[in-house]
């Protein structure tokens, strides 16, 4: 596996949705900028987090991505080709290879079928991935990849632990042999325990079928310990991207740093060491968003420049961008 091949490229995406029209005259309808610009590449046997607040857009991107969600401008690329463009045998390749584990195992799966049913579905869709006759073993291939018993098939998902039913989200977006699999938060439903299996299941996967994932979290540790490369949103937008040893040890834009801050130090005896970084107010409105930088209501460092001109994502240093007119010097560390 070349691990320098881009598998996936997101380009410029923006998803804005138009509100109601206001019933006084002269109103114009509410425009909500969920994802407002967002640009990156996923490379194969990779995984690139994305953290951030809630409401950020991580969902939405993730939504889009998968193809259940269109975009209002921007393209979404698998190996060059345009995943909403797509149509027909075309569309339904490029969908296949692209899946989603969602986030709530508890309603991500019908009740009303089995287990069996449920991994049998994405055949009925794609009839040609693998034979009729092949089709059982497959399913029983993919229960006992993920840790399930095969003996338990055809049992409901309510009969499931909270912990087996992600598992069994997992076996469903691996029918397919997908190379990217998209995780749109896919252990905060999940005890602490059960996360960690859940994401040495997602590692060990990677691993054995060279998957490529796009891991979204807002739980700052997990994505540390499974991520590559760390993507931070704020307010629909990347203010900054990396390796994870970088933007963890060396964070150069404010926001990634006052995200750091509030991670909770186990060590008690350490915990007076941290400087922690508050910051003032709530995120601003996706409806209206700041002039100049999104983040500079919050920032401690922001002056007229960055109300008066926006902070493009530039890259430093040959691997780590950052949307920042004041960034944070390198030696800058969260802890």
């Amino acid at each position: 596996m070349d691990r320098s091949e881009v598998v996936l490229e997101v380009q410029d995406l923006t998803r804005h949705f138009v509100g109601r029209r206001s019933v006084l005259p002269g109103r114009e309808p509410t425009v909500v900028r969920a994802v407002d610009g967002v640009s990156f590449e996923l490379h194969a046997g990779e995984t690139l987090g994305i953290v951030g607040e809630s409401g950020c857009g991580k969902s939405t991107l993730a939504r889009m991505i998968v193809g259940l969600e269109t975009p209002t401008s921007g393209a979404v690329l698998f190996h060059g080709k345009d995943v909403h463009r797509a149509r027909g045998r075309a569309a339904r390749e490029l969908r296949r290879r692209v899946q989603i584990v969602l986030q709530d195992p508890y309603t991500s799966l019908n009740p009303r079928r089995t287990v069996r049913e449920l991994l049998m579905q994405p055949f009925e869709i794609h009839p040609d991935v693998v034979p009729r006759r092949g089709r059982a073993a497959r399913v029983a291939e993919l229960v006992e990849l993920v840790g399930l018993d095969p003996d338990h098939l055809d049992r409901f998902p309510f009969q499931f632990s909270g912990g087996q039913r992600q598992r069994i989200g997992i076996a469903r977006a691996l029918t397919l042999d997908p190379q990217v699999v998209v995780c749109d938060e896919p252990v905060s439903a999940l005890d602490v325990s059960i996360q960690a299996q859940v994401v040495n299941l997602f590692q060990r996967l990677q691993r054995e079928l060279g998957l490529s994932y796009v891991f979204i979290a807002h739980d700052l540790s997990v994505v540390r310990h499974i991520s590559d490369r760390i993507g931070v949103m704020y307010l629909g937008r990347l203010a900054e991207v990396g390796d994870r040893t970088d933007v963890y040890d060396r964070p150069r834009h404010p926001y990634t740093s006052a995200l750091l801050s509030a991670v909770p130090v186990p060590d008690p005896q350490l915990r007076g060491d941290r400087r922690r970084r508050l910051l003032d107010g709530d995120p601003p409105s996706p409806v209206s968003p700041p002039s100049g930088c999104r983040f500079r209501t919050r920032c401690w460092l922001a002056t007229q420049e960055c109300a008066d001109v926006e902070p493009l994502l530039t890259v430093a240093d040959g691997h780590q961008a950052f949307a920042c007119h004041h960034p944070l010097t390198p030696d800058a560390v969260a802890s």
